[in-house]
């Protein structure tokens, strides 16, 4: 799926700091270099499963350039994660925070603090908000359709809150039937950087 390709190619931009540095040569890398990397990761603070998510990307991608004939073995194999309780749920924000998000995201026009106003307001997933094309914003924008989702029971149509009516159908109005209602790039995470930066400075 597009969506599963996005999330690879995240998760390898993330462990192999694409974005800080290009310069590496791929035969370059051998085991300091891949246990630099894990460390790195790790000093970064991404918890423990996705830290064993990019590992196991990071390993998957090696192997396939293996089999390109690019490299010649994969040392990342040799890493382990250790080992620990897996994390159950993630934080929850408190009351007074959700009041605080909602403020400002209700005086944020954009299309960011629309996506995440439908994530606070209506309980959807990232990936199922990101994947909601114009079509999907039915009645008028009084119901919103999911289509596609995670689970069968994720598939659904859901009572847009009247807060949200206009934004989502003013949205759907300046798009073809099948465009994404939410022209975001590949970062599932790209809503909520979006608001970041203004919830700091209130």
């Amino acid at each position: 799926r597009k969506t599963s390709l996005e999330s690879i190619r995240y998760r390898l931009r993330g462990f192999f700091r694409i974005d800080e540095c290009c310069t590496t040569k791929l035969v370059s890398l051998n085991g300091s270099m891949a246990r630099r990397l894990f460390k790195a990761r790790q000093s970064d603070g991404v918890a423990r499963e996705t830290l064993r998510a990019e590992l196991s990307r990071a390993t998957n991608f090696v192997d396939w350039c293996i089999h390109r004939g690019w490299l010649g073995h994969n040392p990342f194999e040799a890493i382990e994660i250790p080992r620990g309780e897996r994390k159950r749920g993630k934080p929850q924000l408190r009351v007074d925070e959700v009041r605080r998000l909602l403020g400002v995201l209700t005086t944020d026009p954009s299309p960011e603090a629309t996506a995440v106003l439908v994530a606070v307001l209506m309980g959807c997933r990232a990936h199922e908000i990101l994947e909601r094309v114009a079509r999907d914003v039915d009645d008028g924008g009084r119901l919103l359709v999911i289509s596609k989702s995670k689970t069968d029971s994720g598939v659904r149509t859901i009572a847009v809150p009247e807060q949200l009516r206009g934004r989502l159908a003013a949205l759907a109005a300046e798009r073809q039937p099948d465009e994404r209602l939410f022209n975001a790039p590949t970062n599932r995470r790209w809503g909520a950087d979006g608001v970041r930066e203004p919830l700091t400075k209130d």
